[in-house]
């Protein structure tokens, strides 16, 4: 048997669960491997530990007590909750209606500047001659400069 499956199965050994067939193969391998040994050693004195740590037996209005105490810290945090959303609200509607502010800023530029655009290639094509059309009245000039 190898030391993986002996410390494996070293607390079942202890609690006597495991065959008759195991045990003695067990207990040959731990004849002989020290580590094996001392990880024994060690878990019974653990077990031995834990069987002699007092009971406790909690008072008979613990769970009441305790039921209070929950509630009562419940009840405290609750209001500061409920600010807390408020705020995560607020600021998320202010950093939406400011992204929408930035946006539409960009939009207005990028239009006008389109439209100085169109001012420009007309002018510099001879179709519009002081903010008026030229007799040349195609779908173009209808759209863009009607007034």
């Amino acid at each position: 048997m190898r030391c993986k499956e002996v410390k494996r199965l070293l607390s079942a050994y202890i609690d006597g669960e495991i065959s008759p067939e195991k045990r003695g193969e067990i207990e040959e391998h731990l004849s002989y491997c020290v580590d094996c040994k001392r990880e024994l050693i060690l878990l019974e004195r653990l077990i031995k530990e834990i069987h002699n740590i007092p009971e406790m037996v909690p008072s008979e209005d613990f769970s009441e007590k305790l039921w209070i105490k929950m509630t009562l810290e419940g009840e405290k945090n609750r209001p500061f909750s409920l600010w807390k959303r408020v705020f995560i609200i607020l600021g998320t509607a202010v950093v939406f209606l400011g992204l929408i502010f930035i946006l539409q800023n960009y939009i207005n530029q990028f239009l006008n500047k389109q439209n100085n655009n169109i001012y420009v290639y007309y002018e510099l094509h001879g179709k519009m001659t002081n903010y008026t059309f030229t007799r040349e009245n195609n779908l173009v000039d209808l759209v863009l400069f009607r007034e």
